[in-house]
């Protein structure tokens, strides 16, 4: 823990002294003094009494963060790794929002390696992003199987670091600590989202099932959207780059037949670099006919629910402006796009890579 992470916690006490209705000055004296002797006990790695220290400051002071989120580094510095795991939890569902710190803090080096670990980043991330919304209501931190987040507030993980695709548990974990209720809740549309975005970034390392998966969700909160991006969004994103080259393409969508009935061929599509495309739009169209045009970026509503890179063909077939993007439901190993008129997406064509 850093010195500026230390004052800031010690400003953190002092306002949350100043909120309670019972000596608030002494309370937020002794929360000071506990992390100064934290420090101390620390600087001679006497990570028992360490954990001692936050296990008072959490008694004075159980809602806030930061308290929980120090247990857990005195107690992964004593190598109990599912103690402090548990400790990060309570930290992420109380509030903490600090991933960037969470990722860079040499005390919680060891646990790393466990999935909860990713699942609280990502809880970390949400925190963050939805710290101006309505607050969530306390989580039993038994009841979260194994997420865990973090502290203040610090910008997200950036665009250039979205992590690995993630599991089914984490997106699991995340709903239950934020929302973990399929009734109402004031940040359920909101955390949704989030996490839509955060899944449109990284994908998913799982198939979605209807059967199987759709109530895992929505017992917990999951609506909507988010749900469509799971089932969507199978893999890890593919850049714009993934698009260029030569598409054959078919008249039925891969997402209502099986690939082997995708076989209505019609013509091809070449993507170009340099904002260019070419659509022979039927098997006999004469060259005179085929679509010479030109395509531009997808704005975020354009891509909904779908994550990694797509572009816009502008008026290709029919005159209508078409979607194209990696089309992540398919599953015989082959590279498949789908292409869909982007104002109603329901009229779709579906793309197989030509050798």
């Amino acid at each position: 823990m850093t010195t500026l992470l230390r004052l800031a916690l010690c400003l953190l006490f002092t306002e949350a002294g100043f909120s309670q209705n019972a000596a608030p000055d002494a309370n937020s004296a002794a929360l000071v003094v506990l992390q100064q002797k934290a420090d101390e006990c620390k600087a001679r790695k006497d990570f028992v009494g360490m954990e001692a220290m936050f296990r008072a400051q959490i008694t004075m002071q159980p809602g806030l963060p930061n308290p929980h989120y120090n247990l857990a580094c005195a107690l992964a510095l004593q190598g109990k790794t599912d103690d402090a795991l548990k400790a990060l939890t309570q930290s992420v569902a109380t509030g903490f929002a600090d991933a960037k710190g969470l990722e860079a803090d040499d005390d919680l080096a060891s646990l790393r390696v466990e999935p909860a670990f990713a699942a609280a980043k990502a809880i970390a991330e949400l925190n963050q992003r939805t710290a101006g919304q309505p607050a969530s209501p306390a989580v039993n931190p038994a009841s979260v199987p194994m997420p865990a987040p973090v502290r203040g507030a610090v910008p997200a993980a950036t665009d250039a670091e979205p992590g690995p695709p993630m599991t089914k548990q984490e997106i699991i974990d995340i709903l239950k600590a934020r929302i973990g209720t399929d009734g109402p809740h004031p940040q359920k549309e909101a955390v949704n989202l989030e996490l839509r975005e955060l899944i449109k970034k990284r994908g998913v390392s799982f198939r979605y099932s209807t059967l199987s998966d759709r109530h895992l969700f929505t017992q917990v909160g999951g609506i909507g959207s988010m749900i469509d991006a799971v089932e969507a969004n199978y893999g890890k994103p593919k850049p714009k780059s993934w698009l260029w080259g030569e598409w054959n393409i078919s008249t039925t969508s891969t997402r209502t037949f099986s690939l082997s009935n995708a076989v209505n061929q019609m013509g091809f599509l070449v993507i170009e670099p340099d904002g260019k495309y070419l659509w022979k739009v039927k098997a006999d169209d004469e060259t005179k006919n085929w679509i010479d045009g030109k395509w531009r970026e997808p704005t975020a509503d354009e891509m909904k629910w779908m994550g990694g890179a797509g572009v816009v063909l502008i008026g290709g077939e029919q005159g209508y402006d078409w979607i194209v993007h990696r089309d992540y439901t398919a599953d015989d190993g082959k590279d498949w796009i789908t292409i869909a008129v982007i104002n109603s997406r329901q009229t779709f064509r579906s793309g197989l890579r030509v050798p």
